[in-house]
């Protein structure tokens, strides 16, 4: 009897087993939602900038109403996420692609990541675990991106390079677009992009737009033509006017660029990927050499970090102004007013009604009466409505009406809980400061920041109290209208020209600067003109003690060494753009948008306070606002040949071409560090070299570093001791080449500061 008990035992645990297998088997084949995702560009996007991500949807449960979100992990705050939402409407038994974009930087880890469906009430219905994690390139690492029909023929294209500074070859990755879904903002993830036997008639208007606004930015594009131009040309209407090439040059090695915005565009004559070029061994070189010339490359110069916005600026934006804050005076007066009433008054009153004894009770009664009262005016007369602090800069683009605006902006939502910050959809905003904030509010699996793109932008921030200040990143292409026409010229030793504003921008305290000299200029408003005319200042051999942009910003702002409160109390209007602000605001254009190292180009800053940036909505309502606004205008000068110039030292920098354990600091014109660095001093122009000197510093070479001359007639480093070195004559033939100029090295035999090298040249314009 026991084994027939035990056999049926074994087999209802048989049937369990089996049944249970089943079961599982069908409800995993019944989820609510099947799900397929797509990350990046097939697998690559760059940290720092928006992906795309590709969700596939099915929808095997209810009718839904709601949010798909891409949840990603918090470096900073374990357990929690930053969330990546578009709204879904999804009937039951059918399927959509969604395309949406995510963002990995210093506090969104790219692994942990989950799919999350909320419906509308933000109750989630669905959650499951994916994986997005993928080949991720630093910001540093050079990519191309490619739009073509026959992609296996542009695979050479991964053996393309940067030249670097020592010599050694940096190689582009290589990742296709075609059919990932894209706008501006997902192209930053390329420096380059290759259009090429590819029917461009498909890209839909907005698809044009974005790639557009790419090159515009700054992106490099490199279309291929030959016999397939046709039908690569035909869509590109707005980008390329005229092929400057003609029938005969369909298999010839010819390429011709052109500037677009900040951007170029090369053309070449032939089909990239046909014969005879694919065929051409020296093609990844060609295409190489190409690259190199229209994009400039300076390794020497650190990654900037935060978007470019300094900790001086992002105090600005922080303060709260004080015209939202109680009078200082009426506080005392108020605190005056209830000394004499719990005292004089109450005292007198009491005695009056000879009831004194009472005063346990009339002055606490006294008190809280007052403290509420208080607490409701101060709620009344100080955060009424929530407040956006902006300071932006504006580079303006030569030739056209459009120029790219970049905003820090500090917000107060003057409310508690969650903040739903908005923009409009063509405005790129990210937080500024997110790292470490770890909320002890926050749940395990608790969403902390959402981005939310639909017809608008929302940035959302959780749970956050009534004084928090929230700083944002934003960038949008600014229509000024017109032009800001600037015509100047080189003549010996002074500039002169005009400067003419048709846009639509009031140009307030205009300063000109051209390496570290400048002229200020006044204001200028809309519609007027004024003449230029700068001439350089004769040097003496001794530098000032302040280096690199410090000079300028010296001479023009000069420092407040007051603490920032103490600075910021005292400006007569707080609204107003003290001198303090232009100084911090200007140091930080220098850093990023004026140090390009010094070339032939011209620079107008100059100021505006009216409403440029992009306006802000907090839970559904445009917020009050302060705005500060650096304007930069770059202009080429013209050179006439054959014309006699002097340059002097400080206005064109030399270029780095090799170093080692030496870190390069251009806002002080200093190097620091034990080892080595070599310069190369050129004219940033085709000239006629007279004569060079270059100034090696205000101190005699000591013995802590060694200086050496490139001889190129004996091809050996030449030691050398004394602060200048003049080129003229015959020593031209021995210390100057045409191509590579005179050569300097600086060796460090300790960790110490020394002054970067500086040269003044004269000569004839070729």
């Amino acid at each position: 009897m026991r084994k027939y008990i035990h056999k049926r035992n074994l087999l209802m645990l048989l049937m369990i087993f089996i049944w249970s297998i089943g079961f599982f088997m069908m409800s995993y084949g019944e989820e609510k939602f099947d799900i397929e995702v797509k990350a990046g560009f097939n697998g690559y996007f760059k940290y720092g900038q928006m992906a795309p991500i590709e969700i596939k949807i099915k929808n095997n449960d209810l009718d839904l109403d709601g949010k798909i979100q891409v949840l990603l992990e918090n470096d900073s705050e374990p357990m929690t996420y930053t969330a990546f939402s578009k709204k879904i409407n999804i009937a039951k038994g059918t399927t959509k692609t969604i395309n949406m974009k995510f963002l990995v930087d210093q506090d969104i880890k790219p692994y942990g990541s989950k799919l999350r469906i909320v419906d509308h009430n933000e109750k989630v219905v669905f959650e499951k675990d994916i994986n997005i994690t993928a080949k991720i390139n630093s910001p540093k690492e050079k990519t191309i991106g490619v739009f073509s029909d026959d992609i296996e023929s542009l695979r050479y294209l991964g053996s393309t390079y940067i030249t670097l500074n020592n010599g050694k070859k940096s190689f582009y990755d290589v990742e296709t677009i075609n059919d990932v879904f894209y706008d501006a903002e997902i192209l930053g993830n390329f420096n380059v992009i290759v259009i090429n036997n590819y029917p461009t008639q498909k890209y839909t208007k907005e698809k044009i737009v974005a790639i557009k606004e790419w090159v515009d930015e700054g992106g490099t594009l490199f279309i291929g033509t030959g016999v397939n131009k046709e039908k690569t040309l035909k869509g590109l209407e707005g980008i390329i006017k005229t092929n400057p090439f003609a029938e005969e040059d369909d298999d010839k090695k010819k390429v011709a660029s052109s500037s677009f915005g900040k951007g170029k565009v090369i053309l070449s004559s032939f089909d990239l990927g046909m014969k005879p070029f694919l065929d051409d061994k020296e093609k990844e070189a060609f295409i190489s050499e190409t690259l190199e010339k229209e994009i400039k490359v300076d390794e020497n110069r650190d990654e900037k970090e935060d978007r470019g916005f300094s900790h001086g600026l992002r105090n600005f934006i922080r303060y709260i102004p004080h015209n939202r804050l109680p009078s200082i005076y009426m506080i005392f007066i108020i605190l005056a007013i209830f000394i004499i009433l719990v005292g004089p008054i109450n005292y007198m009153i009491l005695k009056k009604i000879d009831k004194r004894e009472k005063a346990w009770i009339t002055i606490p009664a006294i008190a809280i009466i007052f403290s509420i009262g208080i607490d409701l005016w101060g709620m009344d007369t100080t955060f009424k409505r929530a407040f956006a602090n902006n300071i932006s800069i504006i580079t303006i683009n030569q030739d056209t009406h459009k120029g790219r605006l970049d905003t820090a902006t500090g917000m107060m939502a003057a409310q508690k809980g969650d903040i739903d910050i908005q923009v409009k959809k063509n405005v790129h905003i990210l937080p500024l400061d997110r790292y470490n904030r770890y909320d002890f509010k926050n749940k395990k699996g608790a969403v902390t920041l959402e981005y939310l793109e639909n017809e608008e932008k929302h940035i959302i921030m959780k749970n956050q109290g009534l004084w928090d200040i929230e700083t944002m990143y934003m960038k949008k292409i600014y229509d000024y209208e017109k032009p800001i026409e600037i015509k100047v010229s080189l003549k010996k030793d002074e500039i002169v020209g005009k400067i003419k504003n048709s846009s639509n921008l009031k140009l307030e305290d205009a300063v000109l600067i051209y390496g570290n000299e400048y002229e200020k200029l006044g204001d200028i408003e809309k519609g007027a003109s004024k003449e230029i005319q700068l001439m350089f200042k004769k040097k003496t051999n001794k530098k000032p003690q302040r280096n690199g942009y410090y000079q300028i910003l010296d001479a023009i702002y000069p420092e407040d060494q007051r603490s920032l409160g103490s600075r910021m109390k005292n400006a007569e209007n707080e609204k107003s753009l003290t001198n303090v602000m232009k100084r911090e605001i200007l140091g930080n254009g220098f850093e990023n948008y004026l140090m390009d190292g010094r070339s032939d180009t011209l620079n107008i800053v100059a100021w505006n306070q009216e409403s440029i940036a992009e306006d802000i909505k907090i839970n559904g309502k445009v917020v009050d606002r302060i705005d500060r606004t650096l304007i930069i205008i770059p202009a080429e000068i013209d050179y006439v040949k054959g014309t006699k110039i002097e340059i002097p030292k400080g206005m064109w920098q030399p270029n780095v071409i090799d170093r080692d354990k030496m870190h390069v600091e251009w806002s002080d014109d200093m190097l620091w560090g034990e080892g080595y660095a070599v310069f190369s001093m050129k004219p940033q122009i085709n000239m006629e070299i007279e004569a060079m000197e270059i100034s090696f510093s205000n101190y005699h070479v000591n013995e802590n570093y060694q200086v050496y001359i490139y001889n190129y007639q004996t091809q050996e480093w030449q030691k050398y001791d004394q602060e200048h070195f003049t080129i003229q004559g015959e020593d031209k033939d021995k210390y100057y080449d045409e191509n590579r100029g005179a050569k300097i090295k600086i060796d460090a035999l300790e960790d110490m500061d020394i002054e970067i090298p500086d040269f003044s040249v004269k000569g004839a314009v070729r």
